[in-house]
């Protein structure tokens, strides 16, 4: 039996055969990946609402743990308040109507002064307000208040000189202690020292000087009449009178007042 001859044609057309499929192989799983790419990137954003967010991380205290707090130093006392800033605070309290801590204060500072032999500059400041806020109370007796203004007059003349203004606190604060203790003639010398301080404070000011010598020559007259110096009274209100008729102000109040004078004085309002 002759051998069978082989198919030199076909065996010629097999490596083109081989190669359509490779490409159309290739060509499908180009097709395939693109396919798959663009089901991700339509399919990732329902994804994400489905994959529940990551824990938010919790918030740091400021407290340092137990085991740093130990390591840290212990803060520093509170600085003690000097003289100054004491006495600062005792007027706010005051102010502030609160005189049970200013009390206080008060107490405190005049304790401490009291131990120095002398007026220092620290007593200056003191003593007049000291003064003025123990006057409208009854923290302590009336000749306590009046020692502490008088101390607070020494204590001015000898560190402040003839015209400081804490001058017109301390006769102020005199002239109403006196009053309120009705002791009129001596309420009426802290009036006319009032004046005399006005007269050289506010010489070059007139429209001041009209403002405090005027109603002070009023309260004059009023404590002349209270400790029945008639005739005083009568000279300090007519001196009022020329100055409110000189600013053309009512006047028919002064002259009923001077009147008074030329009856006896029984007993006179604050």
């Amino acid at each position: 039996m002759a051998p069978r001859r082989k198919n030199h044609a076909n065996d010629a057309e097999h490596p083109t055969r081989m190669a359509g499929r490779a490409d159309r192989s290739l060509n499908w799983k180009a097709l395939r990946l693109i396919a798959g790419l663009i089901a991700v990137v339509v399919a990732f954003p329902l994804l994400q609402k489905w994959v529940p967010n990551p824990p938010a991380p919790k918030h740091r205290s400021s407290v340092p743990p137990l085991s740093e707090q130990r390591s840290q130093p212990p803060p520093e006392p509170a600085r003690p308040l000097d003289f100054d800033e004491t006495l600062d605070s005792a007027v706010r309290y005051d102010q502030r109507g609160d005189r049970e801590r200013a009390d206080a204060l008060f107490r405190q500072l005049l304790r401490q002064a009291a131990r120095n032999t002398g007026y220092t500059e620290h007593m200056v400041a003191l003593l007049p307000r000291a003064a003025d806020f123990y006057s409208k109370g009854d923290e302590i007796p009336a000749d306590q208040i009046e020692n502490l203004y008088l101390d607070a007059l020494d204590a001015i003349k000898r560190f402040r000189g003839e015209d400081h203004y804490d001058y017109e606190a301390v006769y102020g604060g005199l002239e109403k202690h006196y009053f309120s203790l009705g002791r009129y003639a001596e309420s009426a010398v802290q009036t006319r020292q009032l004046l005399q301080f006005y007269r050289l404070k506010y010489v070059d000011n007139a429209d001041s000087y009209y403002a405090v010598i005027q109603p002070t020559t009023m309260r004059l007259g009023r404590n002349l009449l209270a400790a029945g110096r008639n005739a005083e009274a009568r000279e300090a209100y007519g001196a009022a009178l020329e100055m409110a008729a000189e600013h053309h102000r009512p006047v028919a109040h002064i002259e009923e007042l001077i009147k008074k004078t030329y009856e006896e004085a029984e007993e006179i309002e604050e």
